[in-house]
């Protein structure tokens, strides 16, 4: 079940959506037919700040009734939710092919808001879908602390990203959370990080990497075409079209 978590109406059913990942990602969402969510300390390789809480003695508290054992209960906190992020974009950007993908074998999947929806109308699962919210304070007076929420909120030096996300949690998770003992070692509690899609529902179009050579875009039509997806169609990257001849892709 799809729950919305913040005003949506801005985005039109036609808002373009694109989400950056790697080959081995693309090939597992084909042969799948799912989405992988990243829980939130996997992606501190791209941002240190995600998930943190500013030292923030009441954001522990409303979190999870203490603020004692606060590295290990914080560190449990970004193990159990998982998101899955979306750039809100009409076009490409050089720097999130930079950031979130391979530049020389990486993949775009390019959908649509209401694309999206359709794909996980048959998911039985809980997935959570709202706009990053980008602000510093995140204990003002009128904030009610979830992981949720703190799932959904960066520090404004990331604005512009421009991110929508999908936000899973672990069932029962705040319960585990606030009975962990104060000297308790990490427990990381397992739980399902792929959400079932309708493929043929959710993919508008493929694009591939700047950097990518001409047998890459082969392999990735080759690649739909195993899954019975030849009508989706496979572009190339419009920066590719500006990379200067003599500069290495790798650059």
């Amino acid at each position: 079940m799809l729950i919305e978590i913040n005003e949506l109406n801005k985005l039109g059913d036609n808002q373009h959506l694109l989400r950056y990942i790697d080959f081995t990602e693309f090939v597992s969402l084909l042969d799948r037919s799912s989405l992988y969510f990243s829980p939130l300390i996997d992606l501190s390789r791209y941002d240190i700040f995600e998930g943190e809480l500013n030292n923030s003695e009441e954001a522990l508290s409303k979190l999870c009734g203490s603020y004692e054992g606060k590295s290990n209960k914080i560190e449990i906190y970004k193990r159990n939710v998982a998101v899955c992020c979306w750039n809100i974009n009409e076009e490409e950007s050089y720097l999130m092919w930079k950031t979130y993908s391979d530049f020389n074998r990486g993949i775009v999947i390019k959908t649509t808001f209401k694309k999206l929806q359709e794909s996980l109308k048959n998911n039985k699962k809980d997935v959570y879908i709202g706009m990053v919210n980008y602000q510093e304070d995140i204990c003002s007076s009128n904030t009610e602390l979830n992981p949720i929420f703190l799932a959904s909120r960066k520090l404004p030096f990331f604005k512009e990203e421009k991110e929508l996300r999908l936000i899973i949690v672990k069932s029962n998770f705040q319960k585990d959370f606030a009975k962990m003992n104060n000297d308790e070692e990490p427990k990381w509690f397992d739980y399902e990080k792929n959400i079932e899609i309708d493929i043929r529902k959710l993919i508008e179009e493929v694009i591939v990497s700047p950097g990518a050579e001409k047998w890459f875009s082969d392999l990735v039509k080759n690649i739909l075409k195993k899954y019975d997806l030849c009508n989706i169609k496979v572009k190339e990257s419009n920066i590719r079209k500006r990379v200067p001849k003599n500069i290495s892709s790798s650059k």
